[in-house]
């Protein structure tokens, strides 16, 4: 009986993970991207720059959006997506169904910190839950998954 008990626990367990999906940065409407990788060679066309223990992939919108559906999340620490300005604040909020938490001004441009249920990295700050980082220059946006990691 307990065979059975630990087999069958075992068997939902199993079941359970299966349906696990690496959950991925989702963004739209960006016009270039940056994958941040603690992996060399990933194949990805575009420029590749090597810092410390991190490579980061300068990449098209196409590249990115192939790399995001081929790679798992193992392999890549985070994303930063570029927009031009023909979007706003409202545009982010309402895409990406973030809950926006937080403004500040650094270096001259609006800066917006969130949570977005559907991506699984997140840090705390502030005692909240974040794991994306939006900024605003005036004339272009600047997406960070889980922060924007490459400054502005």
């Amino acid at each position: 009986m307990k065979r059975l008990i630990v087999f069958i626990f075992i068997a939902i367990l199993m079941l359970g993970i299966a349906f696990v999906k690496d959950a991925m940065p989702k963004a739209e409407g960006y016009d270039r991207a940056v994958i941040i990788s603690k992996y060399a060679g990933l194949g990805l066309e575009g420029e590749v720059v090597e810092s410390g223990n991190d490579f980061y992939y300068f990449v098209n919108k196409n590249v990115c959006e192939s790399a995001m559906k081929n790679l798992s999340s193992e392999k890549i620490s985070g994303v930063v997506f570029y927009y031009n300005n023909k979007y706003n604040l409202n545009y982010f909020a309402k895409k990406f169904d973030y809950n926006l938490t937080k403004k500040t001004i650094v270096e001259n441009r609006e800066v917006y910190y969130g949570y977005d249920k559907n991506y699984y990295d997140f840090r705390i700050i502030d005692g909240k839950k974040v794991n994306f980082q939006l900024a605003f220059d005036g004339n272009n946006w600047i997406l960070g998954y889980p922060m924007i990691i490459l400054g502005f």
